[in-house]
């Protein structure tokens, strides 16, 4: 696979049904506007032992949630 092929699949998304079947695939940045699309996405959540919640904050940059906490 080129570089430029696996450029290509980290910007793109599955798209799903809300039963979650894969329906398709869609250009990130498309996925996102005008209300968007469904489609796969995953959180983490870094728990210490003493119950502390590990934060950051995303780039002023980003074209999705800029500059939010997650």
């Amino acid at each position: 696979m080129s570089n430029t092929d696996s450029e290509t699949r980290r910007n793109r998304v599955v798209l799903v049904d809300t039963t979650g079947a894969v329906i398709g695939e869609a250009d990130k940045l498309a996925a996102h506007r005008d209300g968007g699309e469904l489609h796969l996405a995953f959180s983490v959540f870094v728990i210490d032992n003493d119950g502390r919640v590990l934060l950051q904050r995303r780039a002023p940059g980003k074209y999705h949630f800029a500059g939010r906490w997650t």
